[in-house]
């Protein structure tokens, strides 16, 4: 890519380039931090800044992980522009966590996206 830019003799796509190449070196090298998350009857807290309210939360959905000790609960929001947020939960505390959220959010069953099959085809 950065030679296609030097001989398209466009250098601020080079220097872009460059600096998403330096960003990928630097955030690929990261090991992944655990996040906590805690559970109330009116919210959702994902880490110290992130919060769902219950009340914001149209219903939820359990999807399997293959090939790993973890699942994913999707939680779907009601207002529509707003993309579902996925949390991974291990397998031994699914039915906990589950049987919580079910005592206020509906579950429904999981429904493969476009995205989900193009992420499993490519190997994400």
């Amino acid at each position: 890519m950065l030679g296609f830019a030097i001989w398209w003799g466009n250098f601020l796509f080079g220097f872009f380039i460059i600096i998403a190449e330096l960003l990928l070196i630097v955030w690929g090298n990261r090991t992944p931090e655990m996040i906590q998350f805690s559970l109330t009857s009116r919210s959702l807290h994902v880490g110290p800044r992130t919060a769902y309210q219950i009340a914001d939360i149209q219903n939820f959905s359990v999807a399997d992980i293959a090939g790993s000790e973890w699942e994913r609960i999707i939680l779907h929001f009601k207002r529509g522009l707003r993309l579902p947020a996925a949390i991974p939960v291990p397998r031994e505390r699914l039915e906990e966590v589950v049987e919580i959220l079910g005592q206020t959010i509906p579950r429904i069953e999981h429904e493969e996206s476009l995205l989900d099959t193009l992420e499993k085809f490519l190997g994400f």
